[in-house]
C-alpha cells in the first residue's frame, strides 16, 4: 500500500523516477548537477499548463527539494573539495610524483597528438609537467625524458 501523509507532489511518480534516473546517470559519469539546475530543470517540466503549487517566478524551492531528496534515497547530494590544492606545496610531495609517474606511462602508452592534449581545468595554466622542465612559449614538447603541455 502506497500512502502519504500530507500533500502530493506536483511530480508525477514517473516523472520523478525519470529524474531520478537522469541524476544517478549524470552522476555515475561525473557530471554535475547543482540544485539551481535541478530546480530549473524541474519547473520547465512542471512548464505543461498543469497547476503548480509555488511562484512561477521563484520555483519549487528548497522545501521541494528536500522532499525530493528524502523520497529518493539513491540521489545523495554532496559537495566538491579542492583536495589539497592550496596545501601541496612541495614539487617532491609523493602524490605528486605518483601522478606524474602515471601520467608519463598513459603518454608513453598512448602518444596523442598535441591537438589532441586539452586544458581541462579552466586556468590556463599547466596541464602536464613532467622532470621539472619549463618550455618557454606556449607548446607541447615531446623527448625522451620529458612530455611537457603548456596552455594559456
Amino acid at each position: 500500500m502506497k500512502a502519504r501523509v500530507g500533500p502530493a507532489t506536483f511530480l508525477s511518480e514517473e516523472e520523478e523516477k525519470s529524474l531520478e534516473d537522469v541524476l544517478l546517470y549524470a552522476g555515475r559519469h561525473c557530471l554535475a548537477v547543482g540544485r539551481l539546475h535541478l530546480l530549473e530543470t524541474v519547473i520547465q517540466l512542471c512548464n505543461d499548463g498543469r497547476p503548480i503549487p509555488w511562484d512561477p517566478g521563484q520555483g519549487p524551492g528548497k522545501d521541494w527539494l528536500a522532499g525530493f531528496l528524502k523520497r529518493h534515497p539513491r540521489v545523495s547530494e554532496r559537495t566538491t573539495r579542492i583536495y589539497e590544492a592550496n596545501r601541496i606545496t612541495e614539487d617532491k610531495e609523493p602524490r605528486i610524483v605518483e601522478f606524474y609517474k602515471k601520467w608519463a606511462a598513459l603518454l608513453d602508452e598512448h602518444k596523442p597528438e598535441a591537438d589532441h592534449v586539452h586544458n581541462t581545468d579552466e586556468t590556463g595554466k599547466w596541464a602536464a609537467l613532467l622532470d621539472e622542465h619549463k618550455p618557454e612559449a606556449d607548446h607541447v614538447h615531446n623527448t625522451d625524458e620529458t612530455v611537457v603541455a603548456q596552455f594559456g
